[in-house]
């Protein structure tokens, strides 16, 4: 049962509030809405909270996979977009540096 009131009312999953506590939003989910629809960024996405879902959801591979499709999974500002390609473009691509991932023996 819920101590505190929560409501699910206008529920932002990046929101500070969230993010802080989000055990008693998730439970609200799970007493109300096991399999809830909201957004991040713009983009839909389902949160499934009850582990009995998630277990037949992961079992049923022919059902619900993880491709996304091959679109971008946030939007994109154009403009920010041109100018990263624009930079890109002038520094010869992507420099590769030495790290403990690429030099370590």
């Amino acid at each position: 049962m819920i101590e505190e009131s929560v409501s699910l009312e206008g529920f932002k999953l990046l929101d500070p509030a969230v993010q802080q506590c989000p055990h008693l939003y998730y439970e609200k989910m799970r007493e109300e809405h096991p399999v809830y629809s909201t957004e991040v960024a713009g983009v839909p996405i389902v949160l499934v909270t009850r582990y009995d879902d998630v277990l037949e959801i992961i079992k049923d591979t022919d059902t619900f996979s993880s491709e996304t499709g091959g679109g971008a999974a946030m939007p994109v500002n154009a403009e920010l977009a041109d100018r990263i390609r624009k930079l890109y473009k002038e520094e010869g691509g992507y420099k590769r540096i030495g790290t403990m991932l690429t030099i370590d023996p």
